[in-house]
């Protein structure tokens, strides 16, 4: 990474530095630039935020990274470090980020895992704190809240709500440890005379870009000829109808070949519940060509560049480009769409389509009764889903057996 092409860098994605092991420089939509550092723990993978671009030079961004890698030679974890640095000033201070870095700080436990409570905070470090993280807290008035969420509003109001919610969950927090004791500046009921009103077509959720069903099968034989990891991660996650998280961290050890399902746990479902996913003929021929190149390797979908590791979460994402799908066009969630979509053309009722995707069913009165995971009516479904994905079945070509 050199400066000028820092400076070119536009695409969405994060980018190694190259020269410190760790560094990178997040690009996010719109172009806005932060340098992130990346290190391992006692086997768990930390991110610390070290400062927006071009704020932070490449050179200030390489001189804070290395020494970080300092302190961790010297068994320091510097997140760990920064969190007690963070504690003492919080403690003789009531301004808006020192009460919200000790809110985010209490709310790790609720978190799934550290990328989660990375950008709880990262939310308001970008949206909030420059506008309002030196103002005592019981001192901030709605008002100063419109200030901040005015200018993405209307242009970023996915990112608006959450930071909006996040301030209020400060200020909830605040209230409960007796720092403030006003209404909640943050609240929707406060703001939404004061801020313009949103189109309906911005306050309106949109599903996921999903390829239609019929498109499927056709695409499917493409990836067959494909002759990568990638590939072998997307053909599962369309047959299994996974979530991309689901298929990138599945182990070998959440598979049993003799009942044949897969077994997501608890902590890597949306639900928190514990899913059994049934395998088809296809998903276990699929299993069979990635055991040929297992290695003793945890993950099923492993990265080239770090086999202990699961693949990035954008792996498949970027192999959809590659293979001309475009963005408005199809996503990798989307292929969940296609999955409820066909079942339901096929006659499969609601409900079992509903649990092939591991969604709730019926109110919460019906899902306490209702104890079945309908599991042989949704491997009905999968298996004849597997054989309309494949055209019956789909042929390994030459160009996967010489990856394999």
């Amino acid at each position: 990474m050199n400066n000028a092409k820092l400076k070119a860098l536009s695409s969405p994605g994060r980018y190694a530095d190259g020269s410190v092991r760790g560094l990178y420089i997040q690009v996010q939509k719109g172009g806005t630039k932060y340098w992130m550092f990346r290190y391992k723990r006692d086997g768990e993978q930390k991110y610390m935020g070290l400062g927006s671009y071009p704020v932070i030079s490449l050179k200030g961004a390489r001189n804070k990274a290395l020494n970080l890698r300092k302190h961790i030679a010297e068994g320091i974890d510097p997140k760990e470090e920064k969190r007690k640095d963070e504690a003492v000033a919080a403690a003789s201070s009531n301004t808006f980020e020192a009460v919200a870095r000790r809110c985010s700080a209490s709310r790790e436990q609720a978190f799934r895992n550290e990328k989660h409570i990375w950008q709880w905070l990262r939310t308001l470090e970008m949206y909030a704190f420059p506008y309002i993280g030196n103002i005592k807290i019981g001192e901030i008035r709605h008002p100063d809240i419109v200030r901040l969420l005015e200018p993405i509003w209307l242009t970023k109001a996915e990112t608006a709500k959450r930071t909006r919610q996040r301030i209020e969950s400060v200020f909830d927090f605040a209230a409960a440890h007796g720092i403030f004791d006003r209404a909640n500046p943050a609240n929707i009921a406060l703001l939404k005379d004061a801020l313009p009103r949103r189109a309906k077509h911005l306050t309106k959720s949109k599903p996921h870009p999903a390829m239609p069903a019929s498109q499927v099968p056709s695409f499917y034989a493409a990836l067959c000829r494909q002759g990568s990891m990638s590939a072998l991660a997307l053909r599962w996650t369309i047959l299994t109808g996974a979530r991309t998280d689901e298929t990138l961290k599945a182990t070998w050890d959440e598979i049993s070949r003799k009942d044949k399902v897969w077994v997501i746990p608890p902590e890597r479902t949306k639900t928190y519940d514990e899913f059994v996913l049934p395998l088809t003929d296809e998903m276990m021929d699929l299993l069979d060509k990635l055991e040929e190149v297992r290695n003793n390797h945890p993950y099923i979908f492993w990265s080239p560049m770090a086999p202990d590791k699961p693949m990035s979460d954008a792996t498949m994402r970027i192999r959809l480009r590659k293979m001309g799908i475009a963005v408005e066009t199809a996503s990798v969630h989307g292929f969940r769409a296609c999955l409820k979509t066909w079942g339901l053309d096929q006659g499969f009722s609601e409900e079992v389509t509903e649990a092939a995707l591991a969604h709730k069913f019926g109110n919460k009165v019906s899902q306490s009764y209702n104890r079945t995971d309908l599991l042989e009516q949704r491997r009905g479904l999968m298996a004849q889903y597997s054989l309309y994905v494949t055209g019956a079945h789909c042929a390994a070509s030459q160009a996967e057996r010489a990856l394999l």
